[in-house]
């Protein structure tokens, strides 16, 4: 089969603004086709500029026959009308969506959206693999996808997650890391003339913050790759695309206990000049913040979301404030220079204005960097608030 997966634009054009990451999930998927036998090509359109003329030139050139876009809540629009592009001129093609909006909710967007054709659930390696093994036959009963049958849709069982992450090929790097224009930055205070890569160590989390969606695509596991899985992975970012800052893109780095010691002695012996993560408050400790320093770590981002303790226990976030004062203390005391917090305004239906304006007066406060990066509203607010 001839594959192109997709990310579809940003609608608010903002990757000059927010963190820019290069499209390592679809490149763990090209890899798992690339390994069965298909021609895969990844096309990023938050990266590369979008025309209608241009891709559907694109299309007539490539002549794929199955299409797979990857998308968010804020992309998923996007996604949806390029396909309706493929469907009025290339109707053969099969339209493919994963990711996660389409995985919380299957069969709505297959309702809602009549240009795709099949959802990809969840994880979705295993299950595209599998759907291009038996396409352009019936793919009833492929494990892991929602797919149109007989004017409904149906939902297939489950695919049950992975296990072992090491069985995965390493993503498919030689189709998007050196060849595409990279815009805005990979990480808050880190240049483009860096060169940089994600790495994902492990996947999941098993903590309940109702604002997240993680648990739509991994439920509520974590699951580890080994050490000298990722000295591998490493190894050959550093040998093939001469990579410097690794970003590690975990949800949950550091949660097993010794796990960030024994990260930390790999990037100091692979000669890492830096790395950056994100993780929680509740994590990190003086001593493992040391030891990432001394590897290199120069930057992290600590999850924070609010400044009250009303909208914090509302979320199960499970954190207290006087522990995000620490861990930033910590993090500064131990020589990381970029230290993040995140913020959400909003995170519960039930925040009030005053909630917000504890989380204003937390932001003031907790000296974190790249308060130069804030939307200009909430720069407004702050303002207002301190």
């Amino acid at each position: 089969m001839r594959v192109v997966l997709a990310r579809p634009p940003d609608p608010m054009g903002m990757v000059d603004l927010l963190s820019h990451t290069l499209p390592t999930n679809i490149g763990y998927v090209a890899a798992v086709l690339l390994a069965e036998g298909h021609d895969v090509e990844i096309w990023d359109y938050e990266s590369e500029p979008f025309t209608v003329a241009g891709f559907l030139d694109r299309i007539e050139s490539v002549a794929p026959d199955v299409i797979g876009w990857s998308c968010m809540t804020p992309t998923i629009e996007n996604g949806a009308k390029m396909a309706a592009l493929v469907k009025a001129r290339f109707p053969r093609i099969t339209t493919v969506v994963g990711g996660p909006h389409s995985s919380a909710l299957p069969r709505r967007t297959l309702l809602e959206y009549p240009s795709f054709d099949v959802v990809v659930n969840k994880e979705g390696e295993e299950s595209m693999a599998e759907l291009c093994r038996k396409l352009p036959g019936p793919i009833a009963g492929t494990a892991g996808i929602t797919h149109r049958e007989g004017g409904g849709v149906t939902v297939e069982a489950e695919r049950p997650l992975r296990r072992n992450l090491d069985d995965y090929p390493f993503p498919a790097r030689q189709l998007y890391q050196d060849g595409m224009r990279r815009v805005g930055h990979s990480s808050r205070g880190f240049p483009n003339r860096i060169r940089s890569t994600e790495i994902f160590t492990s996947r999941g989390c098993p903590y309940q913050c109702t604002f997240c969606a993680i648990v739509a695509t991994f439920g509520r596991s974590l699951r580890l790759r080994s050490i000298e899985n990722v000295r591998s992975e490493i190894e050959e970012c550093q040998a093939e695309y001469g990579v410097e800052h690794l970003i590690i893109a975990d949800d949950t780095f550091g949660l097993k206990k010794g796990r960030v010691e024994e990260l930390s002695e790999l990037f100091e012996r692979l000669g890492l000049r830096s790395w950056s993560c994100d993780t929680r408050v509740d994590c990190v400790d003086p001593e493992k913040l040391r030891a990432m320093v001394r590897s290199g770590c120069t930057k992290v981002a600590f999850g924070v979301e609010s400044g009250s303790e009303r909208v914090i226990k509302l979320n199960r976030k499970k954190i207290d404030l006087e522990r995000v004062h620490a861990a930033v203390r910590w993090a500064r005391e131990a020589g990381i220079r970029h230290v993040e917090g995140n913020f959400i305004i909003g995170s519960h239906p039930d925040e009030r204005w005053e909630d917000i304006q504890e989380t204003l007066a937390l932001y003031a406060k907790s000296r974190v960097s790249f308060d130069a990066v804030t939307p200009s509203w909430l720069r407004l607010l702050l303002i207002e608030s301190v």
